[in-house]
């Protein structure tokens, strides 16, 4: 998306490239925390993350976006966890790429929970 500004316009993505992009590349997040407390809060388009996830070539991200979402909210975004589960390989992938090799394994999702992510009550 284009915006405008003082100084000329520039490109910002929206909000499902931008939280694909934290998950990416923790550069973008100043905490995984706060990342998980901003998806609480939003609703995101699952045909656009399912979209965004497959072009950027990294399944990491669609991983770690997939077992949040089924930690936090289980009975939401069924289709985007549906089409990350039909994907899966058989690698396990840190939650927190930046954090220690440590915490529980999520075979669902080929995920290792070093952040200890609990669901809602």
């Amino acid at each position: 998306m284009e915006v405008q500004g003082e100084s000329g316009s520039f490109r910002v993505t929206d909000m499902e490239k931008t939280i694909l992009d934290c998950l990416d590349l923790s550069k973008y997040v100043n905490s995984y925390q706060n990342l998980l407390d901003l998806l609480r809060k939003i609703t995101l388009k699952q045909d656009k993350l399912v979209d965004y996830g497959f072009r950027i070539h990294n399944l990491s991200i669609l991983k770690r976006l997939a077992f949040i979402l089924d930690e936090m909210l289980p009975e939401a975004y069924t289709s985007f966890k549906n089409e990350v589960q039909n994907n899966l390989n058989q690698k396990y992938t840190l939650l927190d790429p930046g954090g220690p090799q440590c915490g529980s394994f999520s075979s669902k999702w080929r995920i290792r929970n070093n952040m200890q992510i609990q669901r809602n009550p």
